[in-house]
């Protein structure tokens, strides 16, 4: 019999599924030998079919299988109950779907997919049992732990105890997820070299916190004997040939003689990771040995700078713990050179007013000290404790709309597959919130104000990274986060900014006089040409008006890319006036958000909501999977847009931006400021722009004892977050270091004015 475990398809991220090669290692070490893991993920990767789940369905009907399992998160529900139905008409092979949502909403998941069998709770028995009695065809009536329609009821069998001795379990088959890491390969540049694989070295929690499905699922820790949590580092390292690991675990240093010896093993297999861990279960002492051990990163979980909160969450956070200690392990935690990342959960029904603002004063303080900070919002989850107890409190509320955010979604998935995902909104926690204590109108205007001192605020003028927008008969050139009114030719004055645009229809000969006469404060210029090309009549016009423009001797932005051949009139001390764009990715009109808040590629193709897509390695990606389907060969398309064969540059080049700057994080804790350095002004020449490089940089530079330099790139990162402290500190020394002494109190003034009240918004009063 052959068995097919399915990951759902729904990002692109080359994350592979361990869960799936630790049920395959069981299922074939009790018998079954044809199993086959099918990633969708990798399979439909740059995929944007309209029938996306067709595909997904013909990928895994080729397969010829026997039994389907898929696993099943909360995220993954639209999907597998679209694949489902859709597999179920076209054949009649049993259906097993398993994971945290059909443990928790096990009668929902059945009734929405259609699938024969469900499994629930931990899978590995449950599942093998079940596959003999499909094999033999015997009754199911006695298998614990499953569910299954009957007579058009669901059948709901006992729960199955969890496997108390991890022990036992056989080594996961990880062999049957090489060929997704060679097609993941396949598919990184020759530059990607860094592959992260997650583990896991336990299952379970010992705490209960009412929010969390992990003790509902696992309930208590359970922990892998060491010396097999090493030879699955040891695999992973030498047959993935990953650089890091991310434990899965949701306390990985709970239990301290257990984790005293990982940490023995882990620093003889060398190779970096990172963990989750609460804030009571680490010592002072370990940090230096979890550092020399390969620690690179953290993941606590503060949830709430209220011990009351806390308590009613059943956070269970020892006593001894209060923020002042939290503050002084997160510090040393970024002293030893690992970086902290803290979770915040606002919005309990329980919250007030000033608990709300003192969670978010807590943020933005751990943020100042060099922490990562995540917001969450407390979402009703089904089948959790919180979820229960309040039921009443439960409202519809559309996350995105109002606070630009999804609790489970990623705004790639959100445009990816919002067809269906609105389909199923009823059902997702994404549709619903928690009626805040406070008032949901002033929950919402605290929550936005958090966002905007920790720097996640107004994503479509600060992150959007740049386009022309047309709103009515206002037009706007958005460039990083600078608004730039543009006027018409005919109203700009000497010091207005210019927005000029230059196609088939532009009289150039009756503008250029008036362009001299005019002498605009900024010059904006539209070069649009057409796939077809230029007439020699045109090209020698264009070129004329370049060189007439390069005698205005002021800097002049072009909006796209401007063919070698119209600057050879230009003279060559002149070109250095012209800011042009080197190809697409540097294009600002790549994209714009047009007059419906859509964004609209530069092809005509309107995509998503601008809300949907949040950086602009996002909009790229997006431009070159979407451009690479458009019609290269039409003569409405820009000159400067690509052939097919030519998206994959471009992808490169993107891409190596990202991978250089996640480089230079990497270095940057490890203090190797020169590697960082190097790393970060590689990634600002393949266009990487997304705001944190000025900050990363200047402070590299300052280590570096380069303190003009890295003033300059300080200057350029307060420009974008001023409330950041670590900005004006680092301006201050650098100031210091140069002899200026004015300057460098103005600084460290500004820094402990945000240090001291990081809380207070400069105009409002609300915190």
């Amino acid at each position: 019999m052959k068995v097919i475990l399915v990951n759902p398809l729904w990002t692109w991220s080359n994350v592979v599924p361990l869960n799936l090669a630790e049920l395959a290692g069981y299922i074939r070490n009790s018998g079954w030998q044809d199993i086959e893991i099918v990633d969708l993920n990798c399979e439909l990767k740059g995929e944007l079919e309209e029938d996306i789940i067709g595909k997904a369905v013909r990928i895994i009907t080729l397969r010829r299988p026997d039994v389907i399992g898929i696993t099943c998160n909360t995220i993954h529900l639209p999907f597998c109950a679209e694949f489902c139905r859709q597999f179920k008409k076209a054949s009649a092979v049993p259906i097993v779907i398993g994971g945290i949502h059909p443990t928790f909403a096990p009668e929902e998941t059945i009734r929405l997919s259609g699938a024969d069998y469900l499994v629930r709770g931990e899978g590995e028995e449950t599942f093998r049992e079940l596959l003999s009695a499909i094999e033999n065809n015997r009754a199911k009536e006695t298998i614990a732990g499953i569910s299954f329609m009957r007579d058009g009821k669901i059948r709901h069998n006992p729960d199955r105890e969890l496997i108390k001795d991890l022990s036992i379990l056989p080594f996961p088959a990880f062999d049957l997820l090489l060929p997704y890491l060679k097609m993941m390969r396949g598919q990184k540049a020759d530059y990607e070299k860094e592959v992260n694989v997650s583990l896991s070295a336990s299952r379970g929690c010992h705490f209960g916190c009412s929010f969390c499905s992990v003790h509902q699922m696992w309930r208590f820790q359970r922990r892998k004997p060491v010396k097999r949590v090493i030879e699955e580092i040891a695999y992973a390292k030498k047959e993935f040939r990953c650089d890091s690991i991310s434990f899965s675990d949701d306390c990985l240093t709970f239990q301290k003689k257990w984790f005293l010896e990982l940490l023995s093993g882990i620093r003889k297999a060398r190779i970096g990771w990172s963990c989750f861990s609460r804030v009571d279960t680490i010592s002072q002492d370990w940090l230096a040995r979890m550092r020399q051990a390969g620690c690179v990163k953290i993941y606590h979980g503060i949830e709430s700078a209220s011990p009351r909160i806390r308590k009613i969450i059943d956070k269970k956070v020892s006593l001894e713990i209060d923020n002042k200690q939290i503050r002084g392990l997160i510090k040393r935690e970024i002293n030893s050179g690992i970086i902290p990342t803290c979770s915040f959960i606002l919005g309990h029904p329980a919250e007030t007013r000033e608990e709300v603002a003192d969670t978010l004063n807590l943020a933005v303080e751990l943020r100042n000290m060099g922490s990562e900070v995540h917001f969450q919002l407390f979402t009703p989850f089904p089948g959790l404790p919180m979820t229960r107890i309040y039921q009443k409190r439960i409202i519809r509320f559309d996350k995105l709309k109002h606070l630009r955010e999804t609790s489970i979604h990623l705004f790639e998935q959100m445009f990816l597959y919002r067809k269906f995902i609105f389909r199923y909104r009823r059902y997702l926690p994404d549709a619903y919130i928690f009626e805040p204590g406070i008032g949901l109108k002033e929950f919402i205007g605290l929550y936005l104000e958090g966002k905007k001192r920790i720097g996640r605020d107004n994503y479509r003028n600060k992150i959007l990274h740049h386009y022309i927008d047309y709103r009515g008969k206002r037009k706007l050139l958005v460039e990083a986060d600078r608004k730039i009114p543009l006027d018409d030719l005919k109203r700009a004055g000497r010091n207005s900014s210019l927005f000029l645009k230059v196609d088939d229809r532009f009289g150039l000969s009756g503008s250029r006089s008036a362009m001299i006469k005019i002498n605009p404060g900024q010059l904006v210029v539209s070069l649009r040409l057409k796939k077809g090309g230029l007439g020699p009549q045109r090209a020698k016009e264009i070129s004329a008006f370049l060189k007439e423009l390069s005698g205005l001797g002021k800097k002049i932005i072009f909006t796209r890319p401007v063919p070698k051949e119209l600057l050879r009139e230009v003279p060559a001390d002149k070109r250095k006036l012209f800011i042009i764009p080197k190809d697409c990715l540097d294009c600002r009109e790549m994209f714009k958000v047009n007059r419906r808040g859509k964004i609209e590629l530069c092809t005509g193709r309107e995509v998503c909501d601008a809300a949907y897509l949040y950086s602009p390695s996002g909009v790229y990606d997006l431009f070159i999977k979407l451009g690479s389907k458009e019609n290269p060969g039409s003569d409405s398309l820009c000159f400067f847009f690509p052939r097919k064969k030519e998206f994959l540059r471009l992808y490169r080049k993107m891409r190596k931006g990202v991978l250089q700057m996640n480089w230079a994080k990497s270095a940057l804790a490890a203090s190797q400021y020169k590697k960082a350095a190097a790393y970060i002004i590689k990634a600002k020449r393949n266009g990487y722009k997304e705001g944190s490089e000025h900050f990363m940089l200047g402070l590299c530079l300052e280590k570096m004892g380069r303190f003009r330099q890295a003033v300059r790139e300080l200057l350029l990162a307060s420009k974008i977050n001023p409330a950041d402290s670590r900005i004006h500190l680092s301006l201050s020394n650098c100031y210091k270091r140069l002899g200026m002494a004015g300057e460098s109190q103005r600084e460290l003034e500004s820094a402990y004015r945000l240090l001291k009240n990081p809380a207070r918004p400069e105009k409002s009063g609300v915190l």
